[in-house]
């Protein structure tokens, strides 16, 4: 205890701003904020239904994806929607959807691949010396360089997300982030244009962390049914 207290004595005898030892060394950013945050946002429809519809959908997809039978579907569709509060008259609609992904030349695709997995979390330390600004990675560097831009010592990012779904074919991975938004084929661009920088930060870490080559990505439109690269 004493020795702790000489240091303590010792930092502020030395004119060290306790302000300065406060200050935190790093930011700590999602790559959908951003994208939210920076992208050129599309007319969002009035017919949306929801976040928990999205997420519904997305669980029950997951579990599909971990061996879930068919035959299940509506019954997990009605076990999440109660506990993320999504109204019973969106089941039918949920369930729809979700069943027409199964059929889907993406998933059929997916099911020769060697390795499939679903909601894979990324937590990916960055700086701007490290950020290779391309086409691919612009979005992940100007996150990186917005978080940083003003925090004094911050000198690195945590940026973080979860890829929907990824696959992996004899030549490289596929990544797929899905989409539940009430979108009309005539609106599908800048629904796509405002995504795709997400998708593409996802891709871009998936190789630099971890050394995977990424063949494709995409955004799969479930209400569509649209597979956009």
């Amino acid at each position: 205890m004493n020795n702790i207290i000489e240091d303590i004595t010792g930092i502020i005898q030395m004119g060290t701003p306790l302000d300065a030892i406060a200050e935190p060394t790093y930011a700590v950013m999602s790559v959908t904020g951003q994208t939210k945050a920076t992208g050129d946002k599309p007319e969002w429809s009035a017919e949306g239904k929801g976040m928990a519809f999205g997420s519904v959908v997305h669980r029950t997809i997951e579990m599909l994806g971990k061996g879930l039978p068919e035959s299940e579907i509506e019954d997990t569709v009605r076990f999440i929607a109660d506990e993320e509060g999504m109204v019973a008259d969106l089941i039918s609609e949920a369930t729809r959807v979700i069943r027409s992904v199964m059929a889907s030349e993406l998933w059929q695709r997916s099911l020769r691949a060697r390795r499939r997995l679903f909601e894979v979390p990324l937590m990916i330390r960055m700086n701007t010396d490290e950020v290779s600004v391309s086409s691919d990675a612009e979005s992940a560097a100007s996150e990186v360089a917005a978080a940083l831009e003003g925090t004094g010592s911050n000198k690195y990012a945590y940026v973080r997300g979860v890829i929907d779904f990824l696959f992996e074919e004899e030549d490289g991975w596929v990544i797929v982030d899905f989409k539940t938004d009430s979108v009309t084929e005539e609106k599908l661009q800048p629904f796509t244009d405002f995504y795709r920088p997400q998708v593409q930060a996802y891709a871009w870490e998936w190789e630099q962390a971890f050394g995977f080559k990424v063949k494709e990505v995409g955004l799969y439109f479930i209400q569509l049914g649209v597979w956009a690269t």
